[in-house]
């Protein structure tokens, strides 16, 4: 099989020497015909497992270094100086600003060194961290996390806009969704949908080759996890789409000259390995096969997930699998001082006619399922089916009166019963295999902190909430603006973000609002602070540059 040691035009191995000249390599077995020594001469001729375990073993073997992801110095010896002379703009053939830029992924421009980080530039995981990679991004270490091949610099707003939804098409399995075109803050040829996130051409088959190798890399064996790219990604958060697609961008975009020398500089100065399917794009066919046919115009998934049976109760087989933890989070809680209510707000779109479970019964790990051996008339489940058009993302939903859809829930079993002296409740869908996909919980009351309420492992980085107090009521009174998803989840985890009250919390407006907590306190004549009225003064929010919008809330005396 060929492989791309041709394509190196003089210029670019002028420029591998004069980098290496100026910092000695810290490997010296990235050369080709060193490198693949032990792979086999002729992939074409070995099955695709040979061929899949052969990549597997070299990439794991030779990743022998990790740069460090958090530093206490950023920009000093941190991915992010990494990227600096990765995606350095002088190494772009037709670019002439010399060494003072990066390039940007989806934009397909350049942005200066300086500022970085902040308000600057940003380090994008092509594979997402929510992916199966990492949820907490500020405490990950693994080589995973790391891993130079799959990290590229991009602006503050593409990452923003591209969050970690699935590349593919603007015209493939839109469910649909309304598409952006050109994404905001893109090229001219990329587009942003409910689900998928087209890049410009130029990036496509360098995503397409990133992909497969953090798909052949991290298959499970060596202590990290088990990545899968697939057409049918029913293993959330491990699965990762669109194979097909990515078969075919690998074919339509061959590595171009600044890829093959991004590959040698990897390995060379940073990690010891390479990417294979840079070195053999032919690899992709032999592991992969042919594509699957695109799904016709109206389908929301490929034909061949719905050979997969489930008893789930979703739209399509795969629509609640794709719900990651903490996708929708609960954020106001009412048990007392009037009707139950419990609201909850998601941070993506909500697929249609889809079933939405909550529950007050207790969570079995060993199961994976909820116990339902106890008094059903103590605890029972509830669900409400989400309207065929689906729910946007940055919407509010719940259960009691005077809340959206928070009449139209109907019970299941049991009795769901939201307690004044506190309460553990979990949401959840039916995923492909028909077992509960976890999606949010918390508990919260005196006794939270009991070992009787476990976490689930699906929920322990992401999604779930322990509310310690006396308090009936409670509120999420912490940051709502910013767009870093992974930030915003960690503040929704701090219970010091939490307002605990005996009082109840009401909705005052309808519209997409954040939170702008009042530091004066409006106290009336006669009554002590504990019954005053608290507002929380909400402020109204661009759309597009923050991902946490809210209704107006406030604690009101009764």
């Amino acid at each position: 099989m060929k492989n791309q040691q041709g394509m190196i035009s003089s210029f670019w191995a002028s420029a591998i020497l004069i980098m290496a000249s100026a910092n000695a390599a810290m490997f010296n077995d990235c050369g080709l015909s060193e490198y693949y020594s032990d792979f086999p001469s002729d992939i074409s001729s070995v099955t695709p497992e040979q061929a899949r375990a052969s990549a597997a073993i070299l990439s794991q073997s030779k990743h022998r270094n990790a740069v460090p992801n958090i530093v206490d110095n950023v920009g000093s010896g941190d991915i992010y100086a990494a990227l600096i002379t990765l995606d350095n703009g002088s190494i772009y053939q037709n670019f002439t600003a010399a060494n003072e830029t990066v390039r940007l992924l989806f934009k397909d421009d350049f942005a200066p060194i300086i500022p970085f980080a902040g308000n600057g530039w940003q380090k994008e995981w092509i594979w997402p961290l929510n992916r199966g990679i990492c949820e907490d991004v500020l405490n990950c270490t693994g080589k995973d996390i790391s891993d130079l091949h799959n990290i590229r610099p991009t602006s503050k707003l593409s990452k923003a806009v591209r969050a970690s939804k699935y590349f593919a098409g603007c015209d493939l399995l839109l469910n649909g969704g309304d598409c952006m075109t050109p994404a905001e803050d893109g090229a001219e040829s990329t587009c942003s949908c409910n689900r998928a996130y087209q890049p410009p051409e130029s990036d496509r088959g360098a995503i397409a080759r990133t992909l497969m190798y953090m798909d052949v890399r991290y298959d499970g064996t060596d202590g990290l996890p088990d990545l899968v790219l697939a057409d049918c990604p029913f293993n959330a958060p491990f699965d990762f789409a669109y194979l097909s697609q990515m078969i075919e961008w690998n074919e339509q975009y061959p590595p171009t000259e600044e890829e093959i020398l991004r590959n040698e500089l990897v390995c060379s100065e940073y990690q010891g390995n390479r990417n294979p399917f840079i070195d053999y794009p032919d690899l992709a066919s032999v592991i992969y096969g042919d594509p699957l046919p695109d799904p016709a115009p109206d389908r929301e998934n490929y034909e061949v997930c719905d050979d997969l049976t489930t008893s789930a109760p979703t739209n399509s087989p795969n629509e609640c699998d794709m719900i990651l933890p903490g996708d929708v989070f609960v954020f106001m809680i009412n048990s007392a001082n009037g009707p139950s209510q419990i609201a909850f707000w998601n941070y993506e779109d909500l697929p249609g006619d889809t079933e939405i479970f909550m529950t007050d019964r207790s969570w079995s790990e060993a199961d994976s399922s909820f116990d339902t051996s106890s008094d059903p008339n103590q605890e029972g489940t509830i669900k409400f089916t989400t309207p065929s058009e689906g729910i946007p993302q940055e919407s509010i939903t719940g259960r009691g009166s005077g809340l959206p859809f928070g009449n139209s829930w109907s019970t299941v079993e049991g009795a769901f019963f939201i307690s004044s002296q506190g309460e553990q409740i979990f949401l959840y869908c039916i995923g492909a295999l028909g077992k509960p996909v976890l999606m949010s919980g918390i508990v919260y009351g005196p006794n939270a902190g009991d070992e009787q309420f476990t976490v689930p492992e699906r929920l322990r980085e992401r999604g779930y909430i322990k509310l310690v107090g006396p308090y009936p009521n409670w509120l999420y009174d912490g940051p709502k603006e910013g767009s870093d998803k992974a930030e915003l989840e960690a503040a929704r985890k701090d219970p010091d973000n939490w307002f605990g009250t005996n009082e109840r919390v009401s909705r005052l407006c309808a519209g997409p609002c954040s939170f702008c907590r009042s530091d004066s306190l409006e106290s009336t004549e006669g009554q002590d602070v504990d019954t005053r009225k608290l507002i929380l003064v909400l402020q109204r929010s661009d759309l597009r540059k923050n991902s946490n919008f809210f209704q107006q809330f406030a604690v009101y005396q009764h």
